[in-house]
Order: C-alpha cells, then structure tokens, then sequence
C-alpha cells in the first residue's frame, strides 16, 4: 500500500529528475510550492454541512474555539485507496464528472484535499505560513488532523499561520476540507443563495482549491506584501512594502531592493536601502524609484522589471521577497473638456470583450496555456482589453496579460446580490479589498468595478447605495492609483449626478457622480463589447 509519505518522496524525485530546485533552508526565506500532481481528493458525501455555524473572518478570536470536522470514517479515511489522484489548482467536477449534462448540484457539499508536507530540521524557531491563492468555498484546513486555518470568503486569497503545528523534519499530512454549498453555471451573479440561515452571494457551482497553494518559512520579521505603484510620471513606481514583526519588541532592520529587467537579474537599473525602527505589528514603508530610461509597459511593448526586496538584521539577510512590475500609466484626461483616455500619455481607445470566468475541462480554475490563448485570440481580434465580467479574475490570467500585452478590467462579482444584511455584505466587501491587494501590482489590469448593471430594487434602495458608495472609497483605499467605479451601466443622460456615474480617479480624493460612465453596447447577438465613457463637457 502507497503511503502519503511515499507519495511525497516521490514528488520530491521527480521535481529533482525534471530539474526543478528544491528550496534551499539556508536562503533568507523558505518557499515550498504545494502546486501540481501531489494531492488526492475524496468525496464525503455524508458530511453534514447545510446547517453549520458560519464564521467570518473578524468573528475568529481564536481558531481553538471552531468545530473540528473530521472526514466521516475517521482521518484513516485520508488514504490514497480512498481517493482520486489530482493536481492543484483543481475541482472536484473535473475529475469526477461523467454526466453529459453536468449540474451545479452534481458535486454540492464535501470534499476533502490531502498532501503531505515536511521542512528541513534546520528550519526551527521560525515562522510557518501557508498561503492559499484561492478556494470555492469554504476552506477548513487541518494539519495531522489538527484544525489550523478556517475561510468563508472563497475564491481569493488568505493566510494560514501554522507555526505552532509544523515540526521541521517532520512529515505531515495537509488537508483542506472543502465546502461547495452550489452555485451556478451561468452569468448571473445577483441572485442571493442561502446556507441554513445565512445568506451568500452566488457563485460559479464549483468547489476545490481553485489556486495556487504555497509553504513560507519565515523570520519573526518578515516581508508581509510589496505594492508596486505605478506614478503619473510612467519611469516612476513606488515600492511600498508591508513589514510585519511577530516579535513583541521594537526591531531594527535594513530594507534593501534592487530594480532589474525581469529575467535579467545582472542588469541593475535601481538599488537603494533604508534603516527601519519597526513596531510590532504591520509597517508600512515607501520606497520612491526612479528609472528615467526605464522601458515603458504597453500593448505592444510589453516591457516587466522585477523589484527584489530583502530585509538584513546588520549585515545577515533574514527575509526577501519579489514583485514583477511594468512602468506605466494609465488615466482619463481632459474630463470636462475634450476627454479622452491615455495610456503612457498616448490616447487609447479601449476595444474589450467579457470573459465569464469559465474554462474548458477544470471549470473555474484557467491554466496558464489557457490564458494565453485566450488572449492571443483577443488580440488577434483586434482587441486591447478584456474583461473579468460578474467574477473575480485569476491571478494566472493576469501573469499572461502582463507578459503578453493586453488590458484588464476587473469585477469581484455577486457584489449586487448583497443586501443590508451583515453577513452577506462581510463576505462581498471582503472579497472586493483581498481582490484589489491581490491585483495592485498587476500592469495590465487599469480599471475596477464593483457591480455590472446596477439597477432593480436594490438600486433603488438608497440607505444601500450609500453604504456602496462608502465600500468603493475603502476598498479604493488599498489602491489609490486606478479607475474604481461602482457600475457599469446604466447612466440615464450625461449631465445628471447619480449612482450609476459614481466612481474615483487615480490619486485624486474625490468622489463623483459625473464626468465618467458606461452605457455599454451589449445588446446582442452581434456586439457584447462595453462602451466606456467619459465626458467631454461640463
């Protein structure tokens, strides 16, 4: 009988015969991809689920006080023998649908996804932190069976701090119970579901890890998250890099980066460093970068630099960390007066089509050979834009448009299905601001939405809208240096205020209900591309 630990030395053969590094213990941070062929999945049809008590994410004080839900059978049910072999990202409809006509009930409930995972032994007092790309929907995550990570969000990121129950040179066993509470296989995204007595926003009706899965090592001290963001003036970004220090006293560190061409790693356009006086907790610093002959980011020239940052304690690295980047601007211009679009100061007119968030064979999770021939037969369109219409994009898709050369504009999806109820409104909001964090370095993604053709009684509402106007500007917050607007369509003539206008500008404070809108063009059959505008006069 194959054991898990058996499979896992034999993952680790393989990665080394195809010649595939292994993370090295001795680098300032440990990075251990959990992605590919190294999982299996099983089915646990009869897991109760319908009627549990749900938790939001601010409601966990302590992860000691959630249920443990064991598979049925027991944990000796997690064997190979019991299970399908899969690869992550991965659903459970693509591996187990036989049905020619497939349902979003088919695969509804419980699914349970195992691996093994060990750290070297050298790697001892330090952090341990999984991080989960994205998973449909909630995830609860175990180690050894014991429960280590819990999120109700679904299909964007999160972190599961597992310091306490790694042992370095020990092999574990991972699993991630997986709840699909349904969902749907259309476009629809404003018809709220129910679970027991809870309402959700709607979903495609998938469930699995729909995302990349990685292990981080860390130091007590560590590089949190780095924002690249992007400045009017395009040879311009600003480095701005989270630090977040787990010890309980002040921490004196250096951050340094360096600026190259992506890929060309010996070719230097920036450097700079900076002493840090860090607090416990999250601190936030910005590092300004100037590369006046920098190769600007386009449609047709899509140039990327990496941005390398490292934290030293005196002269020893203890953490570091990579952004990939583009230097570019993009902005309306001229709103009022003669209103127009520009992208690096050259004006652009946006030719875009939607993308539902569907992909052939896995469902809802797009490999990276699908998106690029996704945008490949987009360009050969003649288009310069695409849309994540209704759903959240993937951060594949994104990686593809970066290096390919393509726009992006992107919705968090089933934001208009939530009404004043908390719950409902903890996860749509919730998911809109992991979203924007997730994406803000991206170069080809230049516009947010928050909801596709905002209308019905929720529109009406305007206690509601108000509160949606207020969701904008904090999730607007997290990246000040893009287009958000609140809808797409339907703005009723050009010189009115009104909800369907309101949106923010790059870098600019104001709210406004004009001067920007979307009477897109998708009646149909024959065009479904959406018209953006802007006006030209007062």
């Amino acid at each position: 009988m194959r054991t898990l630990k058996t499979i896992a030395l034999a993952v680790v053969a393989m990665l080394s015969a195809s010649g595939h590094s292994m993370p090295s213990a001795s680098s300032p941070r440990y990075t251990l991809s959990l992605d590919g062929p190294r999982w299996h999945m099983m089915r646990d049809t009869a897991a109760s689920w319908e009627h549990d008590r749900l938790y939001l994410p601010e409601e966990i004080t302590s992860i000691e006080y959630l249920p443990v839900n064991a598979p049925t059978g027991g944990w000796e049910m997690l064997t190979p023998e019991n299970a399908v072999s899969v690869s992550v990202p991965g659903t459970v409809e693509e591996y187990l649908t036989t049905s020619k006509r497939p349902s979003p009930d088919d695969f509804k409930g419980v699914s349970w996804w195992f691996t093994t995972v060990s750290v070297p032994g050298n790697l001892k007092g330090r952090r341990a932190m999984l991080h989960f790309e994205s998973v449909r929907m909630r995830a609860e995550v175990y180690l050894d069976g014991r429960l280590v990570g819990y999120d109700i969000i679904g299909e964007s990121p999160f972190d599961v701090d597992i310091t306490d129950a790694l042992v370095p040179g020990k092999t574990h066993t991972l699993a991630v119970r997986v709840t699909n509470p349904g969902g749907n296989f259309h476009w629809q995204d404003f018809t709220q579901m129910r679970w027991g007595d809870y309402k959700i926003p709607p979903g495609r009706g998938f469930g699995g890890l729909v995302g990349r899965v990685r292990l981080d090592v860390v130091d007590a001290v560590y590089i949190e998250d780095i924002y690249m963001q992007n400045q009017p003036v395009p040879t311009r970004v600003k480095a701005i890099v989270n630090v977040r220090n787990t010890s309980p006293k002040v921490a004196v560190r250096t951050v340094g980066y360096t600026v190259t061409p992506k890929n060309v790693s010996d070719k230097v356009v920036a450097r700079g460093s900076r002493k840090l006086y860090l607090e416990p907790g999250d601190n936030s610093v910005e590092l300004e970068i100037d590369v006046p002959d920098a190769r600007l980011w386009d449609i047709d020239s899509p140039e990327l630099y990496q941005c390398d940052v490292t934290l030293s304690d005196g002269r020893r690295p203890v953490d570091s960390d990579r952004r990939t980047f583009g230097f570019r601007w993009f902005s309306p211009d001229g709103i009022g007066e003669e209103a127009v679009l520009r992208l690096n100061g050259r004006r652009v007119m946006l030719r875009s089509a939607i993308s539902w968030g569907y992909w052939p064979a896995t469902g809802l999770h797009a490999r990276s050979d699908m998106a690029r021939k996704q945008i490949a037969v987009a360009k050969s369109m003649g288009l310069n834009m695409l849309n994540f219409h209704r759903s959240i994009g993937s951060p594949v898709v994104l990686e593809q448009a970066d290096s390919m050369g393509i726009l992006y504009y992107e919705e968090p999806g089933a934001i208009h299905s939530a009404d004043h109820d908390p719950f409902i409104r903890a996860i749509v909001n919730t998911k809109l601001k992991r979203m924007v964090k997730r994406d803000r370095s991206h170069p080809s993604l230049v516009i947010y939405n928050l909801i596709n053709e905002l209308g019905g009684v929720r529109a009406a509402d305007t206690a509601l809208m108000a509160k949606r106007r207020a969701d904008l500007v904090e999730a607007r917050s997290i990246d000040p240096s893009r287009v958000m607007t609140l809808t797409s369509g339907w703005a009723s003539n050009e010189k009115s205020e009104e909800d369907s206008k309101f949106h923010m500008r790059p870098f600019d404070p104001v709210p406004y209900f004009r001067g920007w809108y979307d009477n897109h063009r998708a009646g149909g059959p024959a065009s479904t591309t959406p018209c953006i505008a802007i006006q030209s006069t007062n």
